[in-house]
């Protein structure tokens, strides 16, 4: 009975070592606005529309 939970266990050991791994990680910053403008990586009204139609209908 026991072996049958081991498995189970290292699953769960494993995604624990992960999220400690992601949570010592240091974070991203997010870009602001102006950032994601001046790299030319800011999308108009109207792309925006456009994608989320063509994911709606994927």
């Amino acid at each position: 009975m026991a072996t049958q939970t081991l498995p189970s266990f290292r699953v769960f050991l494993a995604r624990l070592a992960a999220s400690a791994r992601r949570a010592a990680a240091p974070a991203c910053p997010v870009p602001s606005m102006q950032q994601l403008a001046e790299h030319g990586q800011l999308m108009e009204a109207a792309d925006l529309l456009t994608l989320a139609r063509a994911v709606k209908r994927a």
